[in-house]
């Protein structure tokens, strides 16, 4: 061990589609984690499951656009 431990407090579980509700809520309750359908976001970008949409990515881009007009002031 490097000193490392899993928080399980931030594990979700996330099912495809395909699995029907209550296989899914039964997996989430004999693992002990939460269930979840969405999967947050990692580096400030959605991680998206299925289809991307432009909306997804407007609030990223007005992040970068506000930081690129501050730094050329």
């Amino acid at each position: 061990m490097y000193g490392q431990r899993v928080l399980v407090a931030k594990i979700r579980n996330f099912e495809s589609k395909n699995v029907h509700y209550f296989k899914s809520l039964e997996l989430s309750q004999l693992s002990g984690f939460c269930l979840t359908n969405d999967l947050g976001k990692y580096l400030g970008v959605p991680i998206l499951h299925g289809r991307k949409k432009k909306k997804a990515y407007n609030r990223l881009l007005d992040k970068t656009q506000a930081r690129i007009f501050f730094l050329e002031r």
